[in-house]
This record gives structure tokens, sequence and C-alpha cells, in this order.
């Protein structure tokens, strides 16, 4: 596929080899998951917006250190108690 040609929605779901009836994010590559996103930025935000958006992201600060304090408070009993609680909802969901 050209890359300077617009291409329609099924054209470019094809291109990512998705298909529209099974976009599962479960089952997606990283690559598919980031064009759908950049995608529905463009067709919400336009070219600018989506660029001001992503500049909010950069690469300034450090992941590592960020994570550290985003956790610090996160201890294994909690984080199962809430893959339980994730799962339950989940399951209550799937039966209505």
């Amino acid at each position: 596929m050209c890359r300077n040609q617009p291409v329609g929605r099924d054209s470019y779901l094809d291109a990512l080899n998705i298909k529209a009836s099974t976009m599962d994010p479960q089952t997606m590559t990283d690559e598919q998951i980031h064009q759908l996103g950049i995608e529905a930025l463009v067709n919400q935000l336009g070219l600018l917006g989506t660029i001001r958006f992503l500049q909010q992201y950069g690469t300034e600060g450090n992941y590592s250190v960020d994570r550290h304090q985003w956790l610090s408070e996160l201890d294994v009993k909690t984080l199962a108690k809430q893959i339980q609680q994730a799962r339950e909802e989940k399951d209550e969901e799937s039966c209505v």
C-alpha cells in the first residue's frame, strides 16, 4: 500500500491484517493497536490536534522512577485482590 495515498477504513484494516469484526485488543499485535490508536486520534482531533496530544507524552522524565512512585503502595495481596475483583466484574457482565 502506498503511504501517500489516502485509504478507506476497510483498506486500512486490510493493510493491517485486521478484520473489523475481530478487532479484539487482546488478540491484536502491538503494531495494530498503535496504528488504530493513531487513526482514532487523527479522526477525532485532526492532524494538528494529534501532534499536540502526542507531544504531551514525550520522552521527558524517568519512567523507572515514575513507575516506582506509582507502584510504591501496591503489594502482592492488593494486586491479587484487584485481579480477582476485575475477574468477578467481567463474569457478572458476561451474564447480563
